[in-house]
């Protein structure tokens, strides 16, 4: 297997689940440094995809179960099917991190059974 797929798959998951962290936590604030502490909880639900990444590192075929889990979740709660753009924004990064993480899941049970 490849190794820098393990790599592209944390980082790029990293990215993505950093980026709507942040955005999660200065969207609802105003009034300087002290409105973005106290918009902090919107960051919470965003801890979740971060521990699924440490699940992932450890065990990639859970980490992309749980990312397929999160991928159909956000699809179905923020309706993103119906168009496009939504769905490439919200739900295409963590499909695309599942699949990198079956990936690397594959190319792990391929090396053990080459070792056999």
């Amino acid at each position: 297997m490849n190794r820098k797929i393990p790599v592209i798959a944390s980082v790029f998951t990293v990215i993505w689940v950093v980026f709507w962290a942040l955005f999660a936590g200065v969207s609802g604030a105003s009034g300087g440094f002290s409105g973005i502490v106290k918009n902090l909880p919107n960051m919470a639900p965003w801890i979740l995809p971060m521990m699924a990444l440490f699940i992932a590192r450890k065990y990639p075929m859970a980490g992309g179960i749980l990312f397929l889990g999160f991928a159909v979740f956000s699809a179905l709660f923020f309706h993103t099917t119906e168009s496009l753009l939504t769905f490439a924004i919200i739900t295409g990064p963590a499909l695309i991190s599942s699949i990198l993480f079956f990936i690397v899941a594959l190319g792990k049970n391929k090396s053990r059974l080459r070792k056999s």
